[in-house]
């Protein structure tokens, strides 16, 4: 078997994370990656089955490829393939939506966002009734995806991580320069709308003003279009003091057990890894309510969930994650648990298997 994989990029995220997953976890099927643009991961393009290519996926260009299936993930790579497909080819079409980017109108008033949200609803409804298949990522997008997109052809399959092995155990070099005795929390996350760093930095500003943000620091990890406008608003709160932007780390994992606790504010998710590398790590979280992310933290049982872009929820918990060290262990332990039955890789990459073998019918149930 041969699946094309196409995606917008190659630039850091869970996106192109989720296919170097999907190709370690098949070595037996040969996968071409197309981006429009970008340098290749290194560690995607020694896998011995991957071929990564920079290109428009013209019918044409798909066509000389000779693929089984063509996997598009993202809207923009939908986008670009689905209106020129030629049925005719033969070639399966399977779409991962990983996230529901629609939901930032939620969000989002005015009468150009009105406009917008209604134009993109049509239009990504229309392409992604187009698939084949469609792989949705938690249970919450299984169920809007069907009710605004009216789509019956979806299949439930959550990311999944592995187990530590002795990769994941050697430490990495990156540290925290914190003194002795501070708590560190972390994010690992893109600086755009979707990740609320702005709502963090709002949460800490609320902790800081009620006098419960001593010896405690936040440690930010990641690029993008909102990283000085988050900077600005750190020092405008003042709170830039206590936060420290770290930017783009390679082995931005290796920090997460080094951490009181791992934050992630986003306002929409689709299966975020990065809470499944703290669950491996048995690490301590903090997240918004968000969909996505309530699948994988059980609030008061795997983590704590604040109310989503509430800074003032948001600061509740971090203070909860502060007075209470042991609490906050055992949730981690907890997570560790969870994360091994419910989102084992194994179970991604069989699911994922059973959809490129065209095995899954028109199901909407989680896969086994």
């Amino acid at each position: 078997m041969k699946v094309l994989q196409l995606t917008d990029a190659y630039t850091t995220g869970g996106g192109l994370e989720y296919i170097f997953q999907i190709a370690r976890g098949m070595p037996d099927v040969k996968f071409v990656v197309m981006a429009k643009d970008g340098t290749p991961p290194s560690r995607l393009a020694a896998l011995e089955n991957v071929r990564c290519l920079i290109g428009t996926p013209s019918p044409d260009a798909v066509q000389e490829v000779g693929p089984d299936v063509v996997h598009t993930n993202h809207l923009r790579s939908l986008l670009a393939y689905a209106p020129r497909r030629r049925k005719s080819d033969g070639i399966r079409l399977v779409n991962t939506v990983h996230g529901v980017h629609l939901r930032q109108y939620e969000f989002k008033g005015g009468l150009r966002n009105a406009v917008e949200h209604r134009l993109r609803r049509v239009v990504e409804g229309l392409l992604v009734r187009r698939c084949d298949q469609n792989i949705l990522l938690n249970s919450q997008d299984m169920v809007y995806a069907r009710r605004v997109f009216g789509i019956h052809n979806g299949v439930l399959v959550p990311n999944g991580i592995a187990p530590l092995d002795g990769e994941h155990h050697a430490p990495g070099s990156a540290r925290f320069d914190s003194p002795p005795g501070t708590a560190n929390f972390l994010t690992i996350a893109r600086f755009n709308f979707q990740k609320g760093n702005d709502i963090l930095i709002r949460g800490i500003a609320a902790l800081r003003s009620r006098g419960q943000a001593q010896a405690s620091r936040f440690h930010l990890v990641g690029e993008g279009e909102c990283l000085q406008e988050c900077r600005d608003l750190a020092t405008s709160l003042g709170v830039d003091d206590i936060i420290r932007f770290l930017g783009k780390i390679e082995d931005a994992q290796s920090l997460i057990p080094q951490a009181r606790c791992l934050v992630l504010p986003s306002r929409w998710e689709g299966s975020p890894i990065v809470l499944l590398e703290a669950g491996r790590h048995a690490a301590a979280v903090v997240a918004s309510d968000a969909c996505g992310n309530s699948d994988i933290v059980l609030d008061g049982k795997t983590g704590l969930l604040f109310q989503n872009a509430n800074p003032d929820s948001l600061a509740d918990s971090l203070a909860k994650a502060l007075a209470d060290p042991g609490r906050m262990t055992e949730y981690g332990q907890a997570l560790r648990e969870h994360v091994a039955t419910e989102f084992s890789f194994e179970k991604m990459i069989a699911a994922t298997r059973r959809v490129y073998e065209n095995r899954n019918g028109e199901s909407t149930e989680r896969l086994p």
